[in-house]
């Protein structure tokens, strides 16, 4: 009987000592956690230092809730993690915009820029005014054109035969043409969208067709006509399939 007992304390007591060493993971984990919280909720998203120095914080934390074995921690920093990737790439890419003088940004202002999907807008760097887009739409985009937008705006470029990627963080756009230097649109363009984007906004900024029209999973309106779409979503973002992608 002393034995049974002294063997039930010993795996108590191993018990105990593993439970105290997760309790330290799990407590330093939470810490984090809030800490990581506050400093996302204050971020400032035009400021690439603030994203930055939150997206630091908010990895390292997921670090920490990994030992600790904390899913719904790991999961919420996974989405944060995303946004901010997001942001972080949006403001390197207006950090990269070219130089223009004052005549040649007003000269855009009016007239608009072939280089960016028709529908878009945006605005150059802080000098305030809208620039509107007048260019292909990203699903009509061929070989050139999508080498060129998606270059101009610091995504990250692979080519492979006739696979183009352009991606920065989390946001990809993935066509398949036929060819290398195809002159007509991508046969298949597989878009993982910016995290926390409904993928009807994301459909229509690619297409150009309002989100009222689109329907799931059903052919969309693009410039070679009706194109078939599939939509899969998860907790972080949505995936789109536009085209013949198998």
């Amino acid at each position: 009987m002393l034995s049974t007992r002294v063997a039930r304390l010993a795996v108590t007591l191993v018990l105990g000592a593993c439970v105290a060493c997760e309790s330290a993971d799990v407590k330093l984990c939470r810490s984090q956690y809030l800490q990581a919280y506050s400093e996302v909720a204050a971020v400032d998203t035009a400021e690439l230092e603030s994203v930055e120095k939150a997206l630091q914080l908010v990895n390292a934390t997921f670090q920490v809730c990994d030992r600790a074995g904390l899913a719904e921690e790991k999961k919420q920093l996974t989405i944060a993690q995303r946004k901010l990737e997001s942001h972080q790439a949006y403001l390197q890419r207006q950090a990269t915009q070219k130089k223009l003088t004052p005549d040649e940004l007003a000269k855009l202002v009016k007239q608009g820029d072939p280089d960016c999907p028709k529908g878009q807008s945006y605005t150059y760097q802080k000098a305030g005014g809208k620039v509107r887009c007048t260019g292909a739409q990203i699903a009509d985009m061929n070989w050139k054109q999508a080498n060129e937008y998606f270059g101009q705006r610091g995504f990250k470029l692979t080519r492979e035969g006739g696979k183009f990627k352009a991606e920065a963080g989390s946001e990809s756009y993935s066509y398949t043409f036929a060819q290398a230097d195809d002159a007509g649109p991508a046969k298949c363009l597989v878009v993982f969208a910016p995290p926390g984007i409904a993928w009807e906004e994301t459909a229509a900024r690619i297409t150009g067709e309002r989100p009222s029209r689109l329907k799931r999973n059903e052919p969309v309106k693009t410039a070679r006509g009706p194109t078939p779409l599939a939509v899969e979503e998860d907790a972080v973002q949505a995936i789109l399939k536009l085209g013949d992608c198998g």
